[in-house]
């Protein structure tokens, strides 16, 4: 926690609540023990599910906040590469947002569904990559 807090204090465009409140949130999401959904987030914790409703509502810049933990935790003199990995969702149904027809590579054909990218930190002298951010 204490790396998060550090990075967290280096991002200025945040307001302290909203700082206080995502410190609270990783700390919670760490501890608890079933699904995550507002009503088991305020089970544990003194925010009201109300409260994390509109927190949540607020947009907060996760892949910088990505970027900045890769930057301290990755060492500079490692060989490193900015990856894009998609990956395929089969859904079915005519009313869901986003629904298309993708590649679906398991099935090495186009397949109606959704498409997921993550865009990925990857250290390749560790042999490990780090998920910046999902659209």
């Amino acid at each position: 926690m204490p790396l998060f807090e550090s990075i967290l204090a280096t991002f200025t465009h945040l307001q302290r609540l909203q700082r206080k409140f995502l410190i609270h949130l990783m700390r919670l999401l760490l501890m608890l023990p079933e699904h995550v959904t507002f009503r088991n987030l305020s089970r544990y914790s003194p925010y009201h599910e109300k409260t994390f409703a509109r927190r949540f509502a607020t947009a907060v810049d996760f892949v910088a906040l990505n970027k900045a933990a890769m930057m301290r935790v990755v060492p500079q003199d490692h060989e490193q590469a900015l990856v894009l990995d998609a990956s395929f969702i089969p859904k079915s149904g005519k009313h869901t947002y986003g629904l298309a027809r993708f590649w679906n590579g398991t099935q090495s054909r186009m397949e109606k569904g959704l498409e997921r990218s993550a865009l990925c930190w990857l250290d390749v002298t560790d042999n490990c990559a780090y998920v910046l951010g999902v659209a």
